[in-house]
């Protein structure tokens, strides 16, 4: 495997690290469900877009640069997976039983991301 694919198997691992922590009942509670409504909207947006929004920034720049996802706007682009991330962490909060649809969620996450990978 060569750096790039090194690069792209530790962004997908780290998504599986991130979704994992939603199995986590206080997390999903406090980070997802209470935070929102004590912290307000603005305010927890501000704090997702500082940590998770950069570090996908980040990663999409490099993979952009590498010539491994297609040319566009990558501004446009990295808001549109955050959302769709964001929205997959809620599908896990409020799912009955979150380690049930876990595997689902992220390999259709995964398959989001992966549709962006230039063909080789």
């Amino acid at each position: 495997m060569d750096q790039r694919g090194r690069a792209l198997g530790q962004s997908a691992q780290g998504l599986r690290v991130v979704q994992g922590r939603h199995l986590d009942r206080d997390f999903r509670r406090i980070v997802l469900l209470d935070g929102p409504s004590v912290l307000g909207w603005e305010q927890v947006r501000e704090i997702e877009y500082e940590h998770t929004l950069r570090v996908l920034r980040d990663g999409m720049t490099a993979a952009a640069e590498d010539g491994l996802i297609a040319d566009g706007d990558l501004t446009a682009r990295c808001q549109l997976v955050f959302g769709a991330l964001c929205e997959a962490g809620m599908l896990l909060a409020r799912a009955e039983d979150p380690e049930g649809r876990l595997p689902v969620v992220a390999a259709e996450a995964e398959l989001l991301l992966g549709a962006l990978v230039r063909a080789r």
